[in-house]
């Protein structure tokens, strides 16, 4: 008798009141035989799962059933296959993973349209064998474009035990992720990260980066998703939607943990590298569970290592932004994932986080403002405890129904903070710019205008939410019509405030009166809205070898906001004005004091009617695609102040259309693009007030003030491995706000100003590409920007027009082979400022960071991944910061137990002691040195228990 394998699928999907496109079956069957690849004999025993093209397990180890051969049966094979009655449903494509023991694991992928239910033979090659004498390594593909998807296979990146998805992803050719969690491939923004085409970790993607471990992880897939609206429609998409479509990276997991439970528990402890060292410890549990349906994860951090656990990491390759405070985090949450069986794409989504952080912060900074009639400098020390309460509630629900697919979802935030902060400021009299390259110089005092004091207690808490609902209805009858969809979303936000603040104000002069004054200041802040949107769009209209399309949007927002803002003030006695260091509790104060002229209650409405109308034609690669957005607002203001109601209304219209033409083919294409927009000034320049509340800083509304148009245009190309962009943007009676000074109060007045002549231009040209074990990704640019602003002393504003030219350059290079990976990373940052009217020397930065980064073959079990990083700076006023930091960070790691379940890890961050702890900015009003007090070098000895408890093959 001859043994044969193949497999016989044939499912009824019960519809369960939910009808589908008559067109399209509600199951498959297929037929399949499975050979040995030398010498062609069938194949027994084997286990078979079925998945769609994006990771989603359809049915999971089929269970094999033989019978001998029937010459009358419709099966050729002879074989039949149960496996639970679990349903197949319907795929333009499958991907079938078939194991059995002494064989390689075989991955078929299998177009149904064209094999129909006879899906072929499979061959399988027998699993290789190690020989004592001889021992051969071949280097695995790291990643190949099947259609226009970009496949990484992740078992072909050899990383340090413990390491997690994160790790795994700064490795991947092209691919480059950044502190806040932003992924890009090619250059190219990743908007959603997916696990098995799934949307799980949607609303905090951090969670999968830091805890997914990367050896669980068998391919990572980059490609354009489609709408879950569209999954099902037979109607032919044009090619600008789908060029359209998001892009997604999709994490698949290894098969043989679909189904199980993955765990990690690690902990340690350590000391900071400084003369008077502290204690620093750390703790993290992960615990998740996927199988076909449901997907289910719970996690917890905390840490005093200023590590909040969001996908950023340390910062050796991105400009490390210097932490001011020292913080502990305290982190938990769960989330949680139901795929409906007979609908891809569409489920549940639910997560919640609760995330409690403390910080201590010091900081001390010297400013600079440039001036018409000479720069002016202030030096600023500030002290702070603040203690913060978050959590994050998200929910969404999809599916589809007869009449068409349907989403709802949530989201609440509550915030709780407390914060307690001493600042000493001081005004310099001096123009001379050594002022600003020596804080610490005795004329400061000499120079000084004033002295100031303030001690705050602050307490807030806020409440905010949202809940949209999505309603696409089925429009596959109507011929002429490609999408339509209606949108209701609403949100609310309501915080309160309460302050107490402690100023002391004392001025060099007899001249100008100092003061000792308490304020108590409570703050309430409310608003809700409402957005009703409807969208229709046409299906592409063929003429030949040309296609139109057409849409419109309507939209509606209605937004209501209301504040109160209520001052109550007392002079402190006299005799402290020398002592602000004592609490207002410790002595003698005068009576509380309304503070009219800063207490105020407020409301404000909007109602925004808006049409966006859109043409979009094409001709082979050539294409037109030409919108506008036309919206009518409408405002209305109440507000009452100082015993008088004020009221304020307007009717604006606004337009914003753009116009794109160009050529595209695959990876091929250029286009130009113009566009405008335009902005409305807040609805309070309308009343003639002014605000006081800080007696340094005045602000005066203006109701003279105009609408804003920004006008853009550009050109991009893109060719293969190249990209190149040209940009301009020009605006008109731009929103600035003026600034005068008073050189003896050292009061700063502000008041909003319409100005012209504000324009920018600026050039990048991109380029990236692997070779073999190399990818090189390279990014050049240079921007030219004109500011024209309003700065003086005096009673009145004088425009200063100021050149800020920056160019950049952006290199990385990563190389993996066998078990070694390298990168290496130079950034050259070179900004020149200059003033036509002279209000200030021309200036040129210098920032040259460069690295190397790598990771070592296992050496005794034991793997080091170490980077070193300089950054240097040039150019810059205080000769102290044009220095050269080194910063070294090294991790090493050795797993260890039966299983390799236990993973020991010794890691330090900056062993040097160098890392820079100052920051620097600048614009057209003036430029800003921070110095923090806080140094994140550490030693770290962390202990990591991983439990893998992979489902039972039937």
């Amino acid at each position: 008798m001859k043994l044969r394998i193949s497999a016989i699928i044939f499912c009824l999907l019960s519809l369960i009141g939910f009808a589908q496109e008559p067109t399209v079956p509600d199951s498959v069957g297929c037929i399949f035989r499975l050979e040995d690849a030398v010498n062609s004999m069938p194949l027994t025993n084997a286990r078979a799962t079925v998945m769609d093209p994006t990771g989603n397990v359809l049915v999971d180890s089929l269970s094999f059933q033989y019978d001998e051969p029937n010459p009358y049966s419709k099966n050729p094979f002879g074989a039949a296959v149960y496996f639970n009655d679990n349903p197949i449903p319907y795929s333009p494509n499958y991907r079938v993973y078939v194991t059995l023991k002494g064989y390689e694991p075989l991955e078929v992928e299998v177009n149904y349209e064209e094999k129909k239910w006879r899906w072929g033979t499979f061959k399988m090659t027998r699993e290789a064998k190690r020989l004592n004498e001889l021992t051969v390594t071949a280097t695995k593909v790291k990643m190949v474009m099947r259609g226009d998807t970009l496949v990484y296979d992740a078992t072909a990146f050899q990383l340090p035990q413990g390491s997690m998805l994160d790790d795994l992803i700064r490795n991947l050719p092209g691919a480059t992720l950044d502190r806040d969690g932003r992924i890009t491939v090619n250059g190219q923004l990743v908007s959603s990260l997916l696990v098995n085409g799934r949307d799980f970790f949607k609303g905090d993607p951090w969670v999968a980066l830091k805890n997914l471990p990367y050896y669980t992880v068998k391919e990572l897939k980059v490609y354009r998703q489609t709408p879950k609206r569209f999954l099902m429609s037979k109607k032919e998409r044009s090619e600008a939607d789908r060029e359209n479509d998001p892009l997604v990276m999709d994490v698949n997991l290894k098969p043989e943990y679909i189904g199980g439970w993955l765990a990690n528990v690690e902990g340690g402890g350590g000391m900071t590298l400084s003369k008077n060292p502290d204690f620093r410890w750390m703790g993290r549990l992960f615990a998740m569970h996927y199988n076909k349906l449901n997907t289910f994860a719970v996690y917890s951090q905390a840490n005093n290592i200023n590590d909040s656990q969001k996908a950023g990491f340390k910062g050796s390759w991105t400009r490390p932004e210097m932490s001011p405070a020292e913080s502990t985090h305290k982190r938990a949450g769960f989330q949680y994932n139901h795929s409906w069986d007979d609908q891809k794409q569409n489920g549940i989504n639910a997560s919640i986080d609760v995330h409690r952080s403390t910080r201590e912060s010091g900081v001390r900074s010297v400013s600079e403002s440039f001036l018409i009639g000479g720069n002016q400098f202030l030096r600023n020390t500030s002290l702070s405890d603040n203690q913060q309460w978050d959590v994050v509630t998200l929910f969404d629900i999809s599916r589809r129904f007869h009449l068409g697919h349907i989403k709802f979802n949530a989201f609440y935030q509550f915030q709780n903070e407390k914060d307690f902060s001493n600042v000493e400021s001081q005004q310099s009299k001096s123009e001379s710019s050594d002022m600003f390259s020596d804080p610490d110089s005795p004329l400061w005092d000499l120079n000084s205008v004033y002295k100031r004091f303030q001690r705050t207690d602050s307490r807030e808490k806020s409440h905010q939410g949202q809940a949209g609902l999505d309603l696409h209805p089925n429009i596959e009858d109507i011929n002429w019509m490609g999408d339509l969809s209606f949108n209701l979303k609403g949100d609310f936000n309501k915080s309160g405030q309460t302050r107490r603040q402690t100023d002391h104000l004392i001025y060099s002069t007899l001249t100008v009166d100092s003061y000792n004054r308490q304020r108590h200041d409570d703050y309430d802040r409310n608003s809700s809205s409402v957005d009703v949107s409807a969208y229709l769009k046409t299906r592409a209209f063929k003429a030949g070898l040309s296609e139109w399309t057409f849409s419109l949007k309507y939209n509606f927002n209605h937004r209501y906001s209301f504040s109160s803002f209520e001052r109550y003030m007392r002079d402190l006695d006299a005799d402290e004005e020398e002592s602000p260091e004592i609490m207002p509790s410790a002595r003698e104060s005068g009576p509380w004091v309304f503070d009219p002229d800063n207490s105020y209650v407020s409301h404000t409405w909007r109602d925004e009617n808006s049409l966006s109308p859109s043409v979009y034609y094409k001709h082979r690669a050539f294409f037109i695609d030409l919108s506008t957005r036309i919206s009518f607002v409408y405002d209305k203001l109440k507000d009452d102040r100082l015993n008088e109601m004020r009221d304020a209304r307007r009717n604006e219209e606004i337009y914003a259309p753009r116009l794109s033409i160009g050529a595209r083919n695959r990876d091929k294409g250029i286009s130009w693009t113009i566009s405008s927009d335009q902005r409305l000034p807040d609805i309070y320049q309308r009343l003639n007030i002014t605000e006081s509340r800080d007696p340094l800083h005045i602000y005066y509304t203006n109701p003279n003030l105009k609408k804003s148009t920004n006008l853009n245009t550009g050109i991009s190309a893109n060719i293969n491995h190249f990209g190149l962009s040209l940009n301009y943007n020009k605006i008109y009676n731009a929103i600035a706000n003026a600034r005068t000074y008073n050189r003896e109060t050292g009061v700063y007045s502000y008041r909003r100003e319409n100005i012209n002549g504000n324009y920018s231009a600026s050039a990048s040209f991109n380029y990236s590409q692997w070779f073999g074990p190399v990818s090189i990704s390279n990014r050049l640019g240079y921007r030219w920007n004109h500011s024209v602003d309003f700065s003086a002393d005096g009673d009145q504003p004088r425009e200063m027009a100021v050149n800020n030219q920056t160019a950049n350059e952006n290199l990385e290079v990563k190389f993996n082979l066998r078990q070694w990976s390298v990168i290496g990373k130079a950034d050259i940052d070179f900004n020149h400022l200059e003033t036509p009217g002279g209000a200030f020397a021309a200036m040129n930065y210098w920032d040259i960071n460069y690295g190397i980064s790598l990771i070592t073959p296992r050496l005794w079990d034991f793997m080091v991944e170490t980077d070193l990083t300089a950054y240097c700076r040039r150019g810059y006023a205080d000769a102290k910061m044009n220095s050269t930091d080194w910063v070294w960070n090294m991790r090493i790691t050795r797993p260890f137990g039966p299983s390799k379940q236990w993973i020991i890890k010794a890691e330090a961050l900056d062993l040097l002691r160098q890392f820079p702890d100052i920051r620097r900015s600048i614009n057209s009003m003036g430029r800003t040195e921070v110095r923090y007090n806080t140094i994140p070098a550490y030693a770290l000895l962390t202990l990591t228990y991983r439990l893998d408890i992979k489902p039972k093959r039937k």
